[in-house]
């Protein structure tokens, strides 16, 4: 009998985060880009959080939305941003049978782009939190552009991209059918294969060795990707002294149940310092 409370506890949290938000859009190039923003009462008093989703995800993923709920329990305001991926005013995941004409590069732009819409609301202290793919993302992005308004990283089961194993295994695909989620993807573009073969071209642990700012990694035990940067690469590596990785036993790539509890929690701490 406890799985039916604990599921509508759940239910309940969820709700009320998407009860909670207002969605907000912006022309990004050609195309218009959504995001959620949740404000919390002391949220102007403390750095807002810019959440990533990972590969063809989406802002109103269980994980983003739980995610802008505790981070508003906590008094602290967020804008969850759906990656275009080059379709205009994107929704849900992104479909497999349509173009993909996306690259994994094409991130960095939408990044800058929403931290410059933070910055128009005066808000001029950023945590980037990303989430598998956009763990990565967010990783390089601040790699590339040192961006003064970004205070700290936090990623969740980010993607090493341990780089020659990457393009290795994705030349042996036949173009045409396997593409990143999509078993059948009928029209990938060239440059699209070739990007994500690549995923910036910088693995998380380099990305990370030119990253100034505090940063958190969290790896769940029960990750069964092995995709997934592990927490010995972070720790043995002596360019990543400011990088503090954390497994929380019990947790998969998603973090389900109550370990995102225990991630935040770790999180709100490490801020306050």
């Amino acid at each position: 009998m406890v799985r039916p409370v604990r599921y509508a506890l759940w239910a309940a949290l969820l709700y009320m985060a998407a009860a909670s938000a207002v969605e907000v859009t912006q022309s990004i190039g050609q195309y218009r880009a959504n995001a959620d923003w949740v404000t919390s009462s002391e949220g102007g008093q403390k750095p807002v959080v810019l959440i990533v989703h990972g590969t063809m995800g989406h802002k109103d993923m269980e994980l983003v939305q739980q995610t802008q709920e505790l981070l508003q329990e906590n008094g602290y305001d967020s804008l969850a941003i759906n990656l275009t991926l080059n379709r205009d005013n994107r929704r849900g995941f992104m479909p497999c049978d349509v173009p993909q004409t996306h690259r994994h590069e094409d991130a960095m732009r939408e990044i800058a782009a929403w931290s410059r819409w933070l910055r128009d609301q005066s808000r001029h202290e950023i945590v980037l939190l990303g989430h598998s793919r956009g763990g990565l993302q967010v990783a390089q992005y601040q790699a590339e552009t040192a961006d003064s308004a970004v205070q700290a990283l936090a990623m969740l089961a980010p993607m090493a991209n341990r780089r020659q194993k990457n393009e290795d295994r994705s030349a042996k695909k036949q173009p045409g059918k396997q593409f990143l989620h999509c078993p059948d993807a009928p029209s990938v573009s060239e440059q699209s294969r070739k990007s994500y073969a690549r995923s910036g071209g910088v693995s998380l642990t380099e990305a990370l060795s030119r990253v100034t700012v505090p940063a958190d990694v969290f790896i769940g035990s029960e990750d069964n990707s092995t995709a997934v940067i592990t927490s010995d690469e972070i720790r043995w590596d002596p360019e990543l002294r400011h990088v503090d990785a954390h497994l929380i036993e019990g947790a998969d790539h998603f973090f389900r149940d109550l370990y995102l509890d225990e991630v935040i929690e770790i999180l709100v701490e490490r801020w306050a310092e």
